[in-house]
């Protein structure tokens, strides 16, 4: 038996694959994705917030997003839509659900007499939760 025993082949050792470097990617590509559709949104409308070093943060639930650009084209959820259609939109919304939160998205060339006519609007059919947002 010893004769046989020398003769014998060591086993060998079966091959592993190392899963860490594919986890790492995937990681890597998650974030990557996450963080562009998050900043898709406003790019889509050409729209260039203005800077407000104090700005807090502008992440509400259930929210109306309206959007003006230089154009004076205003825009309600990312959809195109006259100041006429807007209004009916937020009376709408207003007796749905009244407290609404509103947040604006305007283009830093925008006139303060623009942005006020939409708050007006906004604030005139009952929704007076109201933001700005900002960079």
């Amino acid at each position: 038996m010893s004769l046989e025993s020398s003769l014998r082949r060591p086993r060998r050792s079966r091959d592993q694959i190392n899963l860490v470097p594919m986890v790492d990617v995937l990681m890597v590509l998650l974030f990557f994705f996450l963080i562009s559709m998050q900043l898709g949104d406003l790019r889509a409308i050409n729209i260039t917030l203005p800077k407000i070093e104090t700005a807090g943060e502008n992440a509400v639930a259930d929210t109306m997003i309206i959007q003006m650009n230089l154009e004076g084209q205003i825009f309600l959820n990312n959809e195109e839509i006259s100041e006429d259609l807007l209004i009916a939109a937020v009376k709408f919304q207003s007796s749905v659900k009244p407290d609404t939160p509103v947040l604006m998205a305007m283009d830093e060339g925008i006139t303060i007499k623009d942005m006020t006519r939409i708050i007006d609007i906004c604030r005139s059919n009952g929704l007076q939760k109201v933001r700005l947002q900002s960079q």
